[in-house]
């Protein structure tokens, strides 16, 4: 079970990728927690999972961020698109979260670690792109309509 402060940092996040779509033009509807297999859905059709880094090391002590985005150890639910949050990263002079605005499609694991030099390398061009969000016009899942998100398998 995650802890407040996890669930605290997941909400923020949530709320201030609701704040940047709308900025962006976008519509969004923020989705019951724990109902919906994502957290928005943006312009009645584009299913957004926001997820929150936790820091990590690899096995030769290099610092990186790790994402889980498996749920109970099962391949995520497809959706449209991840805003990965890279917390604030004070000890390098970063006052503000990094956000990563990255495709379904690009994720292969069930399990994400992000490494500076693979920020900079592979998920760089992904930094505050949220006009791959506002620009998409279809949706890669058969999302449910914004009165009847489709339902998570708990649901079911």
């Amino acid at each position: 079970m995650k802890s407040n402060h996890k669930i605290a940092a997941h909400e923020r996040a949530v709320r201030n990728t609701a704040t940047q779509l709308r900025n962006h033009g976008c519509k969004v509807q923020l989705m019951p927690r724990y109902r919906c297999h994502f957290d928005l859905l943006v312009n009645g059709k584009l299913e957004v999972e926001v997820k929150v880094a936790t820091k990590a090391q690899n096995v030769a002590k290099v610092f990186a961020w790790r994402f889980n985005l498996h749920r109970h150890g099962k391949a995520p639910d497809r959706v449209d698109f991840y805003v990965l949050n890279i917390p604030p990263l004070r000890e390098f002079g970063f006052q503000s979260n990094l956000p990563l605005i990255v495709p379904f499609a690009e994720i292969t694991k069930k399990t994400l670690t992000i490494s500076p030099r693979s920020l900079m390398t592979t998920y760089g061009k992904y930094h505050a792109r949220w006009d791959l969000i506002a620009n998409s016009r279809i949706s890669q899942t058969s999302c449910g309509s914004l009165d009847n998100p489709k339902p998570t398998p708990d649901e079911t």
